[in-house]
Parts: C-alpha cells; structure tokens; sequence
C-alpha cells in the first residue's frame, strides 16, 4: 500500500506552503474567477509587483483594467519595467511602501540580480533563508493614501501586498483609504517572515475592522470567521480580507470554514 503524506495532505486541504504555483497558491482563482465574477474593470495596487507575474495575470482577464505596481528593487523594476511597462492600463512605480514616506534599505542576496526574497528585513534573508551575506540598497518608501491622492485613483477594487514581512507596515499608510471605505479586497501573503517583523494575523484584523477574512486555496475560499489564535500559523499562505460590501459575494467561493 502507498504511504499517505498525510502532512502535505493537509497543507493542501487547508491552503498552506502551496507557493509552487499560482494555481496552486489560490492566486488564479482569486484572479480567474473571484474578480472576474464580480467586476467588470479593476483598479489595482500591486505592491511587491516583482517582474510582473501577479499584474500579468489580472492583464489575462480585464481589458478594462488599470494596475499600478510598484517594486523597491532596481534591478527588478527594470525588468518589471521592460515587461510590463507598455502595456495598456499599467502603471509602474520605483517604490517600497509602508506607514510613512522616506527612505530605508531594502536587502537582498549579495550575489543576486534582485530576488523575490529582497525585503526590507535582513533577517528575512540571513535568518529565514540562510543567506551568509546580503546587499542594500537605499529605496524611496511612499505610502497608499499619498499615492492614491496623488495618481488620482479614488477606489480600490484589490490591494495586493507581497513585501516580505512588511504587509502590516503597508497598511498603516492606507489608513485613510480603509476608514473612507475606499478598498474592496485586500490580498496579502502571511508566512514565517511575519515573524521577523514581528506582525500578527491579529494585527491585520485590528487594522481591517469591518473586514471578512479568508485563505485563499486552489478552489476556493476558506473562510476563517472572527479572529482565533489558531489562525496564526507563520507558514506561507494567502489571506484575502473583504470590505463589509463585498464579503457578501464571496460566500459562493467558501469550501469550508476553519
């Protein structure tokens, strides 16, 4: 008889360490099949845009569509830039984000030529990934409201964020926009790097009040109800926080509740 992995079995099962793909991840269903159920064009904010992939599938399914992304790393803009750039709708941006603008320094392998792993944390590199040495670079840091304002963008139907441990921090700068009511759906990545800045699930669901959270998996949502320790689980995965108007719509995508 075949032996069961039952651990991966219920990574699987409860949308946990599925990074392998963006099938795998819950990213395309989100994509494919949430946004395109539910909205006809989007506004977007892609921060953490890296070389694209995440805006390149959202170009996959709206001609109506206007996406900003933004990524810190120089030498990942520029191929974020290249690919991206020319397209219709798509806004790209040299920035990090967080809760007040600036500078910081952005780190990444020392031999690298801008990885997904470059954070606004060293740990992340040297602790989480075991790199022996790192590069910085110093990076302009903007935050959502200022952009918001200043791009003219009055709603939000997805905010993205993929900024290696710094999600919390991109939220503080957004402030505005939550209490106005100003985003739809917030998608953020929440693993081990958490751990290095020191955020907790807890910490999104005080800055989201009002907002309905979920895990996002291969098909479909598992909705995680009112806050629970349990949920702190600092392996990757991807929540998705709803606004109080569009929570709603989404119970048609829960495949259970955890």
């Amino acid at each position: 008889m075949a032996r069961v992995d039952v651990r991966a079995a219920y990574n699987k099962e409860y949308g946990i360490l599925q990074f392998e793909t963006a099938e795998l991840s819950g990213e395309y269903f989100l994509v494919h099949k949430i946004l395109r159920d539910l909205f006809e064009e989007v506004v977007v904010f892609d921060v953490g845009a890296n070389e694209g992939d995440y805006a390149n599938l959202i170009l996959g399914e709206f001609e109506r569509r206007k996406i900003f992304c933004f990524e810190p790393h120089p030498k990942t803009f520029a191929r974020l830039k290249s690919r991206l750039s020319q397209k219709e709708g798509v806004v790209c941006v040299q920035s990090a984000l967080g809760a007040v603008a600036g500078q910081m320094t952005l780190y990444d392998y020392a031999s690298g030529e801008g990885s997904s792993h470059a954070s606004l944390y060293s740990s992340v590199l040297t602790m989480q990934h075991g790199a022996d040495s790192v590069s910085a670079y110093d990076v302009p840091v903007d935050t959502i409201d200022a952009l918001r304002s200043r791009l003219g963008v009055s709603s939000l139907t997805l905010l993205k964020i993929d900024a290696e441990g710094h999600e919390l921090e991109c939220l503080k700068g957004a402030i505005n926009s939550i209490e106005a009511g100003r985003i739809a759906l917030v998608h953020f990545e929440f693993n081990e790097m958490n751990v290095v800045s020191r955020s907790f699930l807890f910490d999104f669901y005080q800055i989201l009040p009002g907002f309905s959270f979920y895990r996002l998996r291969q098909d479909g949502l598992l909705r995680l109800g009112a806050y629970n320790a349990r949920h702190e689980v600092f392996q990757y995965q991807n929540i998705l926080a709803a606004s109080p108007e569009v929570a709603p719509l989404l119970e048609k995508y829960v495949v259970k509740a955890i």
